[in-house]
C-alpha cells in the first residue's frame, strides 16, 4: 500500500511539473522599441488642427516662444502667456490666466471653470 500512494505522488508531481513547464510565455520585442514623443503625439484632440513644433512645461507664471507649441502650466495657479504662433495652451490646476497671445491659440482651461482666457481663438473651460 505503501509503494502505491508513492507511486501515486510521483505520478501527480509529474504531471504537475509537466503542466507547468508547457506553459511558456512568447518572447517579446517590447523592451527593445523605443519611439520619442513630440508635440503633437502628446496634445488633446481639441487642438489636432494644429501643427505643433515644441513642448513647453513650467511651473508659476512663464512665457513661451514664438514657435507653433504645445504649453503645459503645473498645478499652481500661474498666468501663461504662450507668445506668438498658433499654440495649444493647457491650465493646471489652479487659478490659471492663459493668454494665447498672437496666432491662432487653443486655450484649455482646468476643468473647474475658474481659469481666464486672453486672446485665446478657441477656449475650453
Amino acid at each position: 500500500m505503501r509503494r502505491f500512494a508513492v507511486a501515486i505522488a510521483l505520478a501527480l508531481l509529474t504531471t504537475v511539473l509537466v503542466q507547468a513547464a508547457s506553459n511558456a510565455v512568447p518572447g517579446s520585442l517590447a523592451a527593445e522599441r523605443a519611439q520619442a514623443l513630440g508635440a503633437n503625439d502628446l496634445k488633446p484632440a481639441v487642438c489636432a488642427a494644429l501643427t505643433l513644433t515644441a513642448v513647453v512645461a513650467g511651473a508659476g507664471d512663464f512665457t513661451a516662444t514664438a514657435a507653433n507649441e504645445l504649453v503645459a502650466g503645473g498645478p499652481a495657479a500661474q498666468n501663461i502667456v504662450a507668445g506668438d504662433g498658433a499654440d495649444c495652451v493647457l491650465g493646471g490646476g489652479g487659478l490659471d490666466t492663459l493668454d494665447g497671445g498672437a496666432g491662432v491659440d487653443v486655450c484649455v482651461g482646468n476643468g473647474l471653470g475658474t481659469t481666464v482666457f486672453v486672446d485665446c481663438e478657441t477656449t475650453v473651460p
